[in-house]
């Protein structure tokens, strides 16, 4: 599979060839999924059946937003380019407003905004003289492997080979690049890879700490000093003032990045100071190597090896990483795989429930959670729409990547720039590498992450290698941060539209502000999310292309 535009975002119009041009059109551009990867969204004029195919590449960074004009189609990528044409008046569709807030990050063919539908990465849109319908070309969800990978080794190989293939790609055009450098397995193996591209670009690294766990400069200084490339420590802004969310970006739906409001802008301006052309981080990296094997893995174990050793063997390793008994961990792949026989389909919202996440904490009413249980259904992903079928073990690998390219190039602080972002491990040939690869082999040995660590251990540091399952957290600046803001947050939140629209119960919204921030039952991430959505509503009824409230 080669790279399409060298894997980076498309600018403009890239000429196929007339070769590949003809097998693109035979097959109405199912043939360029299998053949070239990248960020792009092709069309295509069918003169036969009169119509005209447009296809968002899969795992695109680059969105496609489509509204209808009397009987025209308009396309775009950029919100703020519709906005400009002027063509229609705009609405809050309030039925996603309380999915999203009610159950989270909920981004799928639907935005926030009536008139405002998207392609999912992999679709295809046939507009017709009167008729539009849609169709995946890829789903992740389904793809099947005739010859899985057996043995750790070749695992290792197809995982390193894959890995630095893409990257190549990704740097192929870039003379300096920024890379967010969190001292974790994933962007240290970024890291590396990107040192051993051909073009060999400069590479400057920035690690945001912050105090506690949030600390990781010794790992991601131990890899600097290998790779002798350059480090810029940067501590996350004790003092960040959020009422900076009253200006994010006009985005299809409330975008959740629980610390871009103060890592993004500076990485922006970093990014201009020195000249990079892109900013990449180690976004699904976590899901791609198999870091931290959930019982999802152990369950698609049950399905595929019972009732030979190599799942008993399977489990002996989860247990032993989990901490947990042999009996536990047997009794949770059951538990796991009986669930997912009786579901079909598969939400986050849904999950929870299962793993019996207590929903006391919510702000939402309990108006609202009724009508979001009664509506769930309107608001799957199309690669969660099959659960059953669905290797388990793939589930948060999904979950990550839909999440991936749904922000990619609409982030609500980047602005004009967010086209800077990209996330080289969220490619479609390690997607698909990932696909091939017995999700049991990650933890073979009770190792985490074990064919990651087998592919790059020439590569890494003994820190990195020997950091097992831990991961630094910035949840106690996150803690300080709305504990300085609380003014504002009861401001905006109290008095604000989700309140006046009786989305969120402002008893249990005053409870949670009314104290330290920090010890409220409420959780950090929920009050984050509510404030998005907040912010994201002003930032629509309150511009010169206000919606409908």
């Amino acid at each position: 599979m080669s790279p399409l535009n060298d894997g980076g975002v498309a600018a403009g119009s890239v000429a196929l060839g007339p070769e590949l041009t003809a097998e693109v059109m035979k097959t109405a551009g199912k043939s360029l999924v299998n053949s070239h990867w990248g960020s792009y969204v092709l069309f295509l004029k069918l003169p036969v059946a009169r119509s005209v195919i447009v296809l968002r590449g899969p795992m695109s960074a680059l969105p496609c937003f489509w509204i209808r004009f009397h009987n025209i189609t308009v396309l775009f990528s950029l919100i703020e380019d519709c906005l400009a044409l002027k063509l229609l008046s705009f609405s809050v569709d309030w039925d996603c407003i309380r999915a999203q807030a009610a159950g989270g990050d909920y981004l799928t063919r639907q935005t926030a905004i009536n008139e405002i539908q998207t392609l999912v990465s992999g679709e295809c849109l046939e507009i017709g003289s009167d008729r539009i319908s849609r169709k995946l070309y890829w789903d992740p969800s389904s793809i099947r492997t005739e010859t899985p990978v057996g043995r750790i080794d070749d695992a290792a190989v197809l995982l390193r080979n894959t890995t630095q293939h893409c990257v190549n790609a990704w740097v192929a055009t870039r003379k300096t690049i920024l890379l967010q450098l969190s001292g974790g397995l994933d962007s240290s193996i970024l890291l590396a890879c990107m040192c051993r591209a051909p073009t060999k670009p400069e590479t400057i690294s920035v690690n945001f700490w912050s105090k506690g766990s949030g600390d990781e400069r010794n790992f991601a200084r131990s890899m600097t000093d290998i790779t002798g490339t350059e480090l810029l420590e940067c501590e996350r802004d004790q003092e960040v003032d959020l009422r900076r969310f009253l200006n994010c970006a006009r985005t299809g739906n409330p975008v959740v990045n629980f610390s871009a409001y103060d890592i993004e802008p500076r990485l922006v301006q970093l990014a201009h100071q020195r000249s990079a052309t892109a900013i990449f981080n180690g976004e699904i990296g976590d899901d791609i190597f198999g870091h931290s094997p959930a019982p999802e893995v152990l369950a698609e174990c049950l399905n595929s090896c019972w009732p030979s050793m190599d799942f008993f063997r399977s489990a002996a390793d989860y247990a032993e990483l989990a901490r947990v008994s042999l009996w536990s961990a047997v009794s949770q792949a059951i538990r796991y795989r009986s669930w997912q026989r009786q579901t079909p389909y598969w939400s986050l919202y849904r999950y929870k429930q299962f793993l019996q996440i207590s929903t006391e904490k919510r702000l939402v009413t309990d108006d609202v959670a009724r009508s979001y249980e009664q509506m769930l259904t309107r608001y799957i992903h199309p690669w969660f729409e099959n659960v059953r079928c669905m290797p388990l073990g793939r589930v948060m690998l999904l979950w990550g990547l839909v999440n991936a390219t749904s922000t990619w190039s609409h982030s609500p602080f980047a602005g004009a720039d967010s086209g800077l972002f990209m996330s080289p491990l969220a490619s479609q040939p390690l997607v698909e590498a990932f696909c091939s690869i017995p999700s049991r082999l990650h933890f073979l040995g009770a190792e985490n992450g074990a064919v990651a660590r087998r592919a790059f251990r020439a590569y890494l540091t003994d820190a990195i290698l020997s950091r097992g399952t831990g991961k630094g957290s910035p949840d106690m600046w996150m803690k300080d941060v709305l504990l300085r803001n609380r003014v504002f947050l009861r401001e905006l939140l109290l008095d604000g539209i989700l309140v006046r629209e009786r989305i969120l119960d402002k008893s249990r919204l005053e409870a949670a502000l009314s104290g330290a921030v920090s010890n409220s039952r409420v959780g950090l991430a929920e009050l984050v999310i509510q404030l998005y959505i907040e912010s994201w509503l002003r930032r629509w009824t309150t511009s010169e292309a206000s919606v409908a409230v």
